[in-house]
């Protein structure tokens, strides 16, 4: 039977692999440089990134959910976050796109420590901190990649002279590297397609 899934009332554990470490805000400046920002924004899906990656070979068999938690645009700018699970096992994978015309990403691992590191991400305060601490780089992906440590494998990607960002999150999939494997597949769709 298909899930069905209502605000406050998702799996645990498909909200616990969510980290999204980056706040959406909204910017101002003239109304001619913002109107221009506004007609440039694109639309954003993280959902159809990942149907477009063979899940059932990353997760061990074919999703049943394919969950559009966040799709916004707004002003210069635009989030859409989707996680894929299976109903009778517990793996799952996440990801979290952003699009901001004021641009901003990091483009060190040291500079991105420095913003995060402090975030007390999903209340998990010192040990976010040390996963993040602990990131390494990806070369290959986009301008800069980190992958990290928390509650399961992470993936985070920044590209697009500093305008885009992802974070790819897996849960309870228990080969450590097929994760890793499975976030970096994930990372060159989206890639690929924005």
């Amino acid at each position: 039977m298909p899930r069905r899934f209502a605000c406050g009332r998702l799996p645990l554990r498909t909200l616990s692999c969510a980290l999204v470490g980056f706040a959406v805000a909204c910017g101002s400046g003239e109304d001619s440089a913002r109107d221009q920002r506004v007609a440039d924004t694109p639309a954003l899906d993280a959902c159809a990134v990942l149907r477009e990656v063979d899940l059932a070979s990353l997760l061990g068999a074919p999703p049943d959910t394919l969950l559009t938690i966040i799709s916004s645009a707004s002003g210069d700018m635009a989030v859409s976050q989707c996680f894929a699970s299976i109903e009778t096992q517990p793996q799952t994978l996440g990801l979290m796109v952003r699009y901001s015309a004021r641009g901003g990403n990091p483009t060190t691992r040291q500079e991105w420590i420095e913003r995060e590191a402090g975030a007390d991400v999903m209340g998990m305060g010192e040990e976010a901190g040390a996963a993040i601490r602990a990131a390494e780089e990806v070369p290959g992906l986009g301008d800069l990649a980190l992958a990290y440590e928390l509650i399961g494998p992470n993936l985070a990607v920044f590209w697009g002279n500093g305008r885009y960002q992802l974070v790819a999150t897996s849960s309870d999939i228990a080969n450590p590297q097929t994760a890793r494997q499975a976030l970096e597949a994930v990372a060159r769709r989206a890639l690929a397609r924005y």
